[in-house]
């Protein structure tokens, strides 16, 4: 401990370890990833124990390191493989236990949506998480958000481009792990279509042209560029369409776009 660990980055093709561990007063954690069997941290917590959550049972007190640390680490370990190590073998045990309070049923239930592997690590290798748990610090008393998450988290959305796959398989030659094996041979049938160049995705259409992939926020302003000149009002749909063809735009529901925009 006499030596300060530097963080790294996150590297999304290995897998996370959360270690954590709880005092009498405070918990702690860290999130860590292992490379050439050489562990390196990412992210540190630590927090002091509400007046509540002081008197619960060691156990209990373990758990919600593990459940404050899952929670904090969420945005990192969703749909991501994680091993956990705790030095208190008993919560390996917890689920198969068949009578829990309704604190511990709440935080098994939550644990399901990860796919988390527990296992025990000694004390004396636990060092970190344990010496976190254990760091003086200000005055903190509110409690550890054990609850499930905010539902409103859920409303905000990312719009990912419809040429994501095809471009990532054509860039580092990946597909995502949760695809199914028809999905991933489908992105691989449509990639001999499209070429990356540059930064920007291409497709070759049957006239043997090649034109560049839009994203959906770019169609509105191609559309009213093609249709909303002087003269451009005075052509229909399919007019439109070919303009926009031409002029070297492609995405894979012009027509439709096309016809409901005019």
């Amino acid at each position: 401990m006499s030596t300060a660990l530097v963080l790294r980055g996150t590297n999304w093709d290995l897998p996370f370890q959360i270690s954590s561990n709880a005092s009498d007063t405070a918990i702690g954690a860290v999130l860590r990833q292992e490379e050439e069997k050489i562990p390196y941290e990412i992210y540190y917590i630590s927090k002091n124990l509400s007046l509540a959550e002081l008197n619960y049972t060691i156990t209990e007190k373990e758990f919600l390191a593990v459940i404050h640390a899952v929670n904090k680490f969420r945005h990192y370990i969703t749909r991501y493989p994680i091993v956990l190590y705790i030095d208190h073998s008993a919560i390996k045990y917890l689920a198969n236990k068949p009578i829990t309070n309704g604190r511990v049923t709440r935080w098994l239930i939550l644990l399901q949506e990860f796919d988390i592997t527990i296992k025990y690590q000694p004390r004396k290798e636990n060092l970190v998480a344990n010496f976190l748990s254990r760091m003086p610090k200000p005055v903190d008393t509110a409690a550890v958000e054990d609850q499930f998450p905010d539902e409103h988290l859920f409303f905000v959305t990312v719009k990912t481009p419809w040429h994501a796959n095809v471009a990532n398989y054509l860039v580092v030659g990946k597909l995502p792990k949760y695809l199914t094996p028809n999905e991933w041979k489908q992105i691989v049938q449509r990639s001999v279509l499209f070429s990356w160049i540059e930064g920007y995705l291409f497709h070759r259409g049957a006239d043997m042209h090649i034109r560049r992939c839009v994203r959906e926020d770019e169609i509105f302003d191609i559309l009213k560029a093609c249709h909303d000149e002087p003269c451009g009002r005075h052509f229909a749909d399919k007019k439109t369409k070919h303009k926009v063809l031409k002029i070297g735009y492609y995405w894979p529901t012009i027509f439709k776009y096309t016809k409901k925009f005019v």
